[in-house]
């Protein structure tokens, strides 16, 4: 809610009509709307209208020292550095890429991030003309005109023309210009939010890419020790009595294995197409990425990923700059329900073709009247309420970042150990028990049900270890996003 400087329900207006260049001696007394008053004394030789101009100013500005500027070296340069990563950049190269160039890459290409720093330049330079003085207005009045005919304009008459310059409450104006700049830098935190979620999407799309290749290959690779099996089988009938249910099972199960894989292709487009997309590529154009390691468990204490992450959470620093904005605003309204708002004017005025050569200046002071006015206090208060409702909500986005941390970081740990037991104990012994029942079924110690079961467990659990691989990357980056270390996702790292 912006505080125009130009509301002043009740006014004190005192004008000084003219002073005629002819008779220095001589003024007229004239009644005008609200409270007027001429002085009775002979006009000042020279200085008296700059001395009421100078008047005003200082009413005007009275207690702001240290007024609010823009600054330069923070705001600005941030939004610099923020927009130079949306610049488009060159065509791909064709190769693998590493998770690092893919998100550099898609940040560089969204028109998206580029449309929101714009915004934020917007922001910065309203910020900048917040605490300049209202644009001055230009009168023109005419005086004297008769209301009985004979309506004779040119005789009697006065024509006169001025300017006329507001000054609000100089404590009033810097506040709300240091609203304006918290608004450009909470544009900035936006612009950070908005990134870091795009570069969330573009790794989950990288993870289900990864993973569905994976998928595939292992349902692929099943196939193949399938048809090992069904070699065998039918080598096995060859000399002795087999039997048509094995082949058909395995027969079977190569079926289900081929409509999986085709499944895991699928899938691996879909996400192939979504970032060929996102780089500006035909949906159908080649993709490689370099193959990733599974992350590790989070290498700092709890303690310390929650420290940071309230240091430098966009959501968080968004919440603070509002907070910060809505206390401007409420200090503002304060400023306008108590201080008056001043206009000062300068006019000149011209007798009219019965005395051409009468020429007179003349000049106006008014003064808003701020204590009579009901919605002033009140705006004020509901301002004060907004400004404590903001306080709050810094205290609820804490409370947001570091339940977020807490259960990512919970989350990644649980889900390494699980990792971990997988590739150490369960898949080597499901290996184990493929190659001992293939080597049982060709020496003829056991069946070939033996085999096929123990090629099925084996496919499971390096599917649970893909599984568990993609799962452990989410949770990563979970924890990265959590942790608003935004420098570390272009990276492609997590913490």
């Amino acid at each position: 809610m912006e505080i125009p400087y130009t509301r002043a329900p009740s006014r004190l207006y005192m004008e000084l009509p003219y002073i005629s260049g002819n008779n220095r001696a001589r003024f007229d007394r004239m009644i005008t709307m609200g409270f007027s008053s001429c002085s009775g004394v002979p006009r000042p030789r020279g200085g008296g209208c700059g001395a009421l101009l100078l008047l005003a100013a200082l009413l005007g500005g009275c207690g702001v020292p240290g007024q609010v500027r823009v600054p330069r070296g923070s705001v600005p340069q941030e939004l610099e550095a923020q927009a130079a990563r949306y610049q488009a950049g060159a065509p791909p190269a064709e190769g693998r890429w590493t998770r690092g160039a893919l998100l550099r890459e898609v940040i560089r290409r969204h028109p998206g991030l580029r449309a929101m720093a714009q915004r934020a330049r917007g922001k910065l330079a309203q910020a900048s003309a917040a605490e300049g003085l209202p644009a001055p207005m230009a009168m023109a009045q005419l005086w004297q005109a008769p209301l009985r005919p004979p309506f004779l304009y040119a005789h009697g008459t006065m024509w006169m023309v001025g300017i006329q310059q507001a000054f609000p409450p100089g404590k009033a104006r810097g506040a709300e210009a240091q609203a304006r700049i918290e608004e450009a830098r909470m544009a900035s935190a936006d612009l950070s939010l908005q990134e870091r979620e795009l570069l969330g999407q573009t790794t989950l799309l990288a993870i289900e890419l990864q993973e569905a290749r994976a998928r595939g290959s292992l349902h692929g690779g099943h196939r193949g020790l399938l048809g090992d099996l069904a070699a065998a089988v039918q080598t096995r009938q060859s000399t002795e009595a087999g039997t048509l249910l094995e082949l058909a099972r395995i027969d079977r199960e190569t079926a289900a294995q081929q409509a999986e894989e085709e499944m895991a292709q699928g899938e691996e487009a879909r996400a192939r197409g979504a970032l060929n997309v996102l780089l500006g590529r035909p949906p159908e154009a080649p993709l490689e990425l370099e193959p990733e390691p599974p992350p590790g468990p989070p290498s700092e204490p709890l303690a310390a990923l929650q420290e940071r992450a309230l240091r430098q959470s966009p959501e968080l620093l968004a919440a603070s700059l509002a907070a910060r904005r809505d206390a401007a605003r409420a200090e503002a309204a304060e400023q306008m329900s108590r201080a008056p708002m001043y206009t000062v004017g300068l006019n000149y005025g011209w007798m009219g073709p019965q005395d051409p050569g009468n020429h007179t200046w003349g000049a106006t002071f008014s003064m808003s009247l701020p204590w009579l006015a009901r919605g002033l206090a009140a705006e004020g208060q509901a301002m004060q309420a907004e400004r404590e409702a903001s306080r709050l909500d810094v205290d609820a986005a804490q409370l947001r970042v570091a339940q977020g941390v807490a259960s990512a970081h919970a989350r990644l740990q649980a889900l390494e150990r699980r990792r971990a037991t997988l590739e150490r104990r369960l898949l080597p012994a499901s290996r184990r028990a493929v190659e001992a029942a293939r080597t049982g079924y060709i020496t003829g110690g056991s069946e070939a049900a033996r085999w096929f079961e123990a090629a099925h467990e084996l496919r499971e659990v390096e599917l649970m270890v893909v599984s568990a691989d993609a799962e452990q990357a989410r949770a990563a980056l979970e924890l990265a996003l959590a942790t608003g270390d935004i420098a570390a996702l272009h990276r492609g790292e997590t913490p």
